[in-house]
């Protein structure tokens, strides 16, 4: 893929199969992109879980009205940061993947998406 290591306020993608509480400074810096180049902003690729008890709202477009979701494996804290990123067209896309015994399933919020801790 021609990836190559770099500090996280640099990186066009981070991944985190796991992402807990103690990553969350490493967010503080990364990229939301620029007014002049908002598709320098990062993308986070994070291993999730679709069954857990951190109910999320979601709303934006490509959702009709809303959707609600609930994940395990993430902090609450990290879509209070994204939220707090994210001003559109600025933000971080996000990329849920998981990876259950039988089945895989992948979901795309991107940075116009508005995100709801319930």
């Amino acid at each position: 893929l021609g990836a190559r290591f770099t500090v996280p306020e640099r990186a066009d993608y981070l991944l985190f199969p796991a992402l807990e509480g103690a990553h969350l400074p490493l967010l503080e810096g990364v990229s939301v992109g620029t007014l002049l180049y908002p598709d320098a902003s990062a993308t986070l690729i994070l291993g999730a879980s679709f069954e857990g008890n951190l109910s999320l709202r979601l709303r934006g477009p490509g959702i009709l009205l809303e959707e609600n979701i609930a994940l395990r494996g993430h902090p609450a804290a990290l879509w209070t940061l994204r939220n707090a990123k994210a001003h559109f067209p600025l933000g971080w896309d996000v990329i849920l993947l998981e990876q259950a015994s039988k089945t895989a399933r992948v979901m795309g919020l991107p940075r116009s998406s508005k995100i709801e801790v319930l």
